[in-house]
């Protein structure tokens, strides 16, 4: 566990690491409302990528979600929270029904936010090699990714990095 201090430094690193990141075609981000630079913990990353999603018996591919991503008050010891705010939420064995995205092994403490931003990205995108099916939070949807694995990813998986990280 780290200290209020060096959390708060290491939330405002995280920052200026975003700040970096180069103009994407396949994603954006802006301060979630109530968040200011001086204290940026929470975040609208919108990708514009394909994911699946399931509309009663019909799959069909969205091609922009955007999500909100909290960081939480024990941040970096806990991954941040990742909510679909806009968009129908990814038939993605990794996506619970109510939108949030189990992060299983796709975090560790010393990670940067900006990768943790890409491993969403590429959750979305049906990376094969970041979805954990092992831990689904939407079993149903375990049998689709194991007749469609073949087919992954669906989108683009190459998220920029931050200039000069």
């Amino acid at each position: 566990m780290i200290s209020e201090k060096d959390r708060r430094t290491r939330i405002k690193n995280e920052y200026k690491a975003m700040l970096a990141l180069p103009y994407s075609q396949i994603l954006s981000w802006k301060l979630a409302p109530g968040c200011t630079k001086d204290n940026p913990t929470a975040y609208l990353i919108t990708y514009r990528n394909p994911t699946l999603i399931k509309l009663g018996t019909t799959y069909k591919m969205q091609k922009e979600t955007t999500v909100r991503m909290n960081l939480p008050e024990d941040f970096p010891d806990n991954p941040p929270s990742v909510i679909v705010v806009e968009g129908d939420i990814p038939w993605h064995v990794n996506w619970w029904r109510d939108g949030r995205m189990c992060p299983g092994n796709i975090w560790s403490k010393g990670m940067w936010l900006y990768a943790f931003v890409a491993q969403v990205g590429k959750v979305l995108a049906f990376d094969k090699n970041v979805g954990n099916r092992g831990s689904a939070a939407k079993r149903d949807a375990i049998p689709y990714w194991n007749e469609h694995i073949k087919e992954f990813p669906y989108g683009r998986t190459d998220f920029p990095r931050p200039r000069g990280y």
